[in-house]
């Protein structure tokens, strides 16, 4: 009965669903960089969208797959789309309202200089007053 209750707790945070994709990581997330205040969104289905232009529009936007605090970025499209063939590879950590990207390889210098560090989840309540 013990073993079944900790095996319960310890899988509810777990940070990746059944198809790899995150729970933890799923939402809304920013940080701040010099003069910009750059979000980056992910979504159950697998997709991320990068603002950092505070343009309230997807800079960039992609796919992404997350297992075991392992996350894969890979550019679909936007005006600052990498155009790399392989994706970024970061491992995180998650700590209450932050995650952290601590870079394993990428070869876009744009997305590492965006991605790699400290991010704060949003509150649905900031959404608006960004």
């Amino acid at each position: 009965v013990i073993f079944s209750l900790i095996s319960n707790i310890s899988s509810s945070f777990s940070h990746t669903d059944s198809k790899g994709r995150g729970g933890l990581i799923v939402g809304t997330w920013y940080r701040s960089i010099k003069d910009r205040n750059p979000t980056i969104t992910f979504s159950s289905d697998g997709k991320f969208e990068v603002d950092f232009t505070n343009s309230y529009e997807a800079d960039v936007y992609g796919t992404y797959t997350d297992a075991h605090n392992n996350i894969t970025l890979k550019d679909d499209g936007g005006t600052h789309a990498c155009d790399f063939v392989t994706g970024g590879f970061y491992n995180y950590t998650i700590s209450i309202n932050q995650i952290t990207f601590t870079l394993i390889k990428d070869n876009c210098e744009g997305r590492v200089g965006v991605i790699a560090g400290t991010w704060t989840k949003q509150s649905p309540l900031l959404i608006f007053g960004r």
